[in-house]
């Protein structure tokens, strides 16, 4: 057993007080002294006043919620009341709707939170803020923190402002939703019995999975809007993209609305399956008789299994397919055809080669038509042995060409030929002729070739 003395001095008094314990764990002890410090000062004031509604409804109690800090342990005395902030603000006069006196409300030390009742009248619609006063107090030296007002909140009648969402077909070329020929309007209707004054807002989105990219597109608008007996009608028009679901959502927002949660809709605009060309290649030059591959790439905006593409010719004789099944987005498809025969004293013509698809609600997109240029494959081989002797045979030429242009230049060069030596009873002799080159016009000898013969024994 402890006993525990506590004595305190402040401004020439003093203060003792006893405390009995058993000493079997570790004590924290806080006590309070009967005096009051001149740095904090007893104070009252109240702050954090707000509506614990959304909105007000004329003719009905509210409650008003609020906060009263106090340094001391006291009794105070508030009055709640609901200001008409809306005439407050745009004319600057201070009228009181409703009020209520609360008295002798007991407070701690420290926080206490606090909450009135209000039944506010009205009509029409407005804007409305509590204010919370504190008219009587115990203990406080600071009066300019008695009063505080909250955030307004709109009062007004019964209202329901509603949504709807109406999407109907508008232009379309085939009976069917197709991608980018099928034209739908959206129609936000707003509904309300009251010509409700402000200014709401209408979030109106678009959003699907492209076909064509393989991302996600948002397409948002925000109207503001207003809200008028009966209806009030936004129009917006939706040109079906490549995808299998388009998402079309719309959100209304109005301030004196009481019932927001019918002011969301979405409608869910499914498309039929569809299939179009984004790319086809074809040699421009085929070979009669032989095949030649053809790249597709389609456009699916599904999975679509057994899909069949085909190659025709000019009349109409299919020349190559293929069944592939196509995934979601772009696919790249390779497709074997043959080349139409030629008859072999015809060395070249040309077809008309049609690549198409199955059968799907618009065929307009997945055709493709292209005329090639079909060569012989055997007169090729002519063409190309006949160029071969072609060039030949220039070759020749050029070096018969080169050679004589040689012998010409090289002609002024003096000869010299040995004679054979000629039968007789004369003596071994020996011929010798030279050739000199021709005389320039108009020199000694008139041009002539001159010889001379030499004869030895």
């Amino acid at each position: 057993m402890y006993k525990l003395n506590v004595t305190a001095y402040y401004d020439g008094s003093k203060w003792s007080t006893e405390y009995v314990f058993n000493a079997s764990a570790s004590y924290w002890l806080l006590f309070y002294v009967p005096w009051y410090s001149n740095i904090t000062r007893p104070d009252v004031s109240v702050l954090n006043v707000r509506f614990l509604d959304l909105h007000g409804i004329w003719g009905m109690e509210h409650i008003i919620a609020y906060q009263v800090v106090s340094s001391v342990p006291q009794a105070i005395s508030v009055r709640v009341e609901a200001i008409n902030y809306t005439k407050l603000m745009y004319e600057g006069v201070e009228q009181v709707l409703a009020y209520r006196d609360v008295l002798d409300i007991a407070v701690d030390t420290g926080l206490n939170t606090l909450w009135t009742a209000l039944r506010i009248n009205g009509s029409g619609w407005s804007y409305v803020a509590p204010r919370v006063r504190i008219t009587a107090y115990q203990n406080d030296t600071d009066p300019t923190n008695n009063v505080a007002m909250g955030i307004a909140i709109p009062f007004g009648p019964v209202t329901d402002i509603r949504l709807d969402l109406y999407v109907y077909l508008k232009s379309w070329r085939v009976a069917a939703v197709y991608p980018e020929i099928t034209v739908y309007a959206a129609e936000n209707r707003i509904l309300s019995e009251y010509d409700v004054p402000g200014l709401g807002r209408l979030d109106y989105s678009l959003r699907y999975v492209s076909a064509e990219t393989l991302r996600v597109v948002s397409a948002e608008k925000r109207f503001n809007v207003t809200a008028r007996k009966p209806m009030t009608v936004v129009n917006e028009t939706v040109v079906v993209p490549w995808t299998d679901v388009v998402n079309i959502t719309s959100v209304l927002y109005h301030p004196y609305d009481m019932f927001p949660q019918n002011n969301i809709q979405t409608y869910f605009l499914n498309v039929d399956p569809a299939v179009k060309f984004a790319n086809v290649t074809v040699p421009d030059v085929v070979l009669a008789g032989r095949p030649f591959n053809i790249t597709v790439t389609m456009i699916a905006n599904r999975f679509i299994p057994n899909w069949f593409v085909c190659v025709y010719r000019t009349n109409g004789t299919p020349a190559g397919s293929v069944f592939v099944d196509l995934a979601f987005g772009a696919n790249n498809v390779t497709v074997t055809a043959v080349a139409k025969a030629l008859p072999w004293y015809q060395p070249a013509g040309t077809d008309l080669v049609s690549v198409e698809t199955s059968t799907d609600l618009y065929n307009e997109d997945n055709t493709y038509r292209k005329q090639v240029l079909v060569v012989n494959p055997n007169w090729t081989t002519v063409l190309i042995v006949g160029v071969i002797i072609a060039g030949g045979i220039a070759a020749m030429v050029a070096a018969y060409r080169v050679a004589k242009r040689r012998e010409h230049l090289l002609g002024w060069i003096p000869k010299r030929r040995t004679l054979r030596r000629t039968g007789g009873t004369e003596p071994e002799s020996t011929m010798l002729e030279t050739v000199m080159p021709p005389a320039t016009e108009g020199a000694g000898g008139g041009g002539r070739r001159r010889r001379r013969i030499l004869r030895g024994g």
